[in-house]
């Protein structure tokens, strides 16, 4: 009979070094999950921010302007700089952030002449 506990003690505790184990493999394959999506959100954001960036570049105009693109809420801002050059400067900065709020996503910035 000693012998047979011993048995049930040694499965019971293989089984759960297997248990421990698989939640690991678990948690490892969630975590990777994870990353992957919220890599793709900030690839997403920085495109967003390169396309608002290139459209503001074209005719900068001094002030604000925002929108949404999905999810994502962006915002360009255009101030004018003078000082740094000959010519007359507007530097433009673009943020994308999630719509429903938090943390920016993307910022982009530049300086163009204005025109």
């Amino acid at each position: 009979m000693n012998e047979r506990g011993t048995v049930v003690v040694e499965a019971l505790v293989a089984l759960l070094i297997v248990a421990f184990a698989v939640g690991m493999l678990f948690e490892t394959i969630g975590g990777g999950a994870r990353r992957t999506a919220a890599l793709a959100g900030r690839e997403r954001a920085m495109l967003v921010a390169q396309s608002q960036l290139a459209q503001a570049a074209t005719t900068p105009v001094p002030g604000t302007t925002t929108g949404l693109d999905g999810d994502l809420a962006w915002s360009v801002a255009v101030t004018n700089v003078d000082g740094l050059a000959p010519e007359p400067l507007a530097q433009l900065t673009v943020r994308v952030a999630p719509a429903a709020g938090g943390a920016p996503l993307a910022t982009l910035s530049t300086l163009r002449l204005r025109g």
